[in-house]
């Protein structure tokens, strides 16, 4: 129990925060619309069901009352709002549902460049979002990133078995062509290097999509979530429990200390 509240206070600071960033705890003594309203974009972190289940510990129902809360929802909680995922997949496409303002969707990424239209691009939820207007009374809640990291680690991870040809085409899809043909050309440190590269990009891409899509849609609170660490996943750490398996515990450490390096560079850039 002492573990739950610390949780929920850690996830309140994160609304609080956002609050003084927007002159809650400043001298202005212009009153501040109350919060009655939450909108959330992300990926399964912050998804309240878009499948039909939330990418967390099941509770007596997968969605809804009964079911296990997530960060936003714990927070849209403590404001008197209750959150259903805006986008519902049918099993091939996602029907929006009227008065749900959850726009987040598992398996979300920031660059979706194989389906930029769809949902599941992060940017894509926060133009619906735009789109749909902002009240004086929301607080946007936003995650994203972890899915192109890890997007990332397995493109550059390929390139012991293709020469790095999918590694350069990955990084291409945001990083002008000439950059990545040059960081090739200095071999294993320079295609390590412009991962990080790559992740600054994306936080670019990320913030540019906040500006001009939240903010500039008129959005006065707005909270983003750092990219949390991927390399503690159960995913990454299968992945580098198979690395230190076949060349040993020093090159698993290795990949780790350079995801480390990548996910660090994301947060820095945001």
């Amino acid at each position: 129990m002492d573990f739950q509240r610390k949780t929920k206070w850690a996830l309140l600071a994160v609304a609080a925060a956002a609050l003084s960033a927007c002159g809650g705890g400043g001298s202005d003594t212009t009153p501040v619309a109350p919060i009655t309203g939450v909108k959330v974009m992300g990926d399964s972190l912050a998804d309240s069901g878009t499948f039909g289940l939330k990418f967390t510990v099941q509770g007596a129902a997968p969605t809804g009352a009964g079911s296990t809360p997530i960060w936003p929802e714990r927070i849209a909680s403590e404001y008197g709002v209750s959150l259903c995922p805006k986008y519902q997949f049918t099993g091939t496409t996602f029907n929006a549902a009227a008065g749900c303002t959850n726009y987040a969707i598992g398996g979300g990424r920031i660059n979706n460049f194989t389906a930029p239209t769809s949902p599941v691009s992060i940017t894509k939820q926060m133009g619906d979002a735009g789109a749909a207007g902002f009240a004086a009374g929301d607080l946007v809640l936003i995650d994203g990133g972890g899915n192109d990291a890890a997007d990332l680690v397995g493109a550059y991870l390929s390139a012991s078995k293709d020469g790095g040809a999918a590694y350069k085409a990955f990084l291409t899809t945001l990083l002008p062509a000439s950059m990545v043909d040059a960081a090739f050309a200095g071999g294993a440190t320079g295609m390590a290097q412009v991962g990080g590269a790559y992740m600054v990009g994306l936080a670019d891409k990320f913030s540019a999509s906040i500006n001009a899509d939240v903010l500039g849609k008129g959005a006065q609170r707005v909270a983003i979530l750092n990219l949390p660490g991927i390399y503690n996943t159960p995913r990454l750490q299968q992945l580098l429990g198979g690395i230190a398996a076949t060349a040993g515990p020093a090159a698993s450490a290795q990949i780790q200390g350079l995801v480390k390096a990548w996910v660090e560079a994301f947060n820095a850039k945001l």
